[in-house]
């Protein structure tokens, strides 16, 4: 498997500084790589509230450049955002906010649709499916928001601290909860022409 450090385009070659710590090379290299999906991971996870997002993204980097470079240099993507979720769920449980909006970054409709008819209805299935996502249990909401942020399922059981065939269940049962949904399952029967 590749190194988590070369996937996420990170130069694998940023050595440490002479205490072991992260420099400053690394944590900008990182930031620049990781901080727009990041960002959007922790409004969704932070149910819209952008600025508890901010500060949990911010908190992150905060705490990275405090990080020995060995701990981090393997897995940066991982830790990043095991950081940020723990962060998050640390102001949930001080503040208890339950708002529930979705992050902006999931308002995308398909850029190569030329028939308005068909980017309107695109639209349209995105904010509905957002509003279904919404409903999930928190646990299974988090491990889709992880799965659509390209993490495989190992990768995710490190960063929620649960075992890899967990996960899988988790991402199942959020998926078959979805997809058991009358208008997804109306959807995925016009796309696909098949039906149950």
């Amino acid at each position: 498997m590749e190194d988590m450090t070369q996937q996420s385009g990170l130069p694998p070659d940023i050595p440490p500084s002479r205490k072991g710590r992260v420099t400053k090379k690394f944590v900008l290299a990182t930031f620049d790589c990781h901080q727009v999906k990041l960002t959007c991971y922790a409004t969704s996870r932070c149910k819209g509230n952008v600025h508890a997002a901010n500060d949990a993204v911010q908190h992150t980097f905060m705490q990275l450049c405090k990080q020995k470079h060995v701990v981090v240099k393997d897995n940066i993507a991982g830790w990043l955002y095991a950081t940020c979720r723990n962060r998050i769920i640390d102001e949930h449980r001080r503040n208890e906010n339950r708002n529930g909006a979705m992050p902006p970054g999931w308002d995308v409709t398909d850029a190569g649709a030329t028939d308005p008819a068909v980017a309107c209805e695109q639209k349209d299935m995105l904010d509905r499916l957002k509003s279904f996502v919404k409903l999930l249990p928190d646990d299974q909401r988090d491990v889709i928001d992880l799965w659509c942020h390209g993490f495989e399922s190992s990768q995710i059981a490190s960063i929620i601290n649960h075992k890899p065939g967990t996960v899988r269940v988790k991402l199942h049962r959020a998926i078959k909860r979805l997809q058991q949904h009358p208008e997804v399952s109306t959807w995925l029967e016009r796309a696909t022409g098949q039906r149950d």
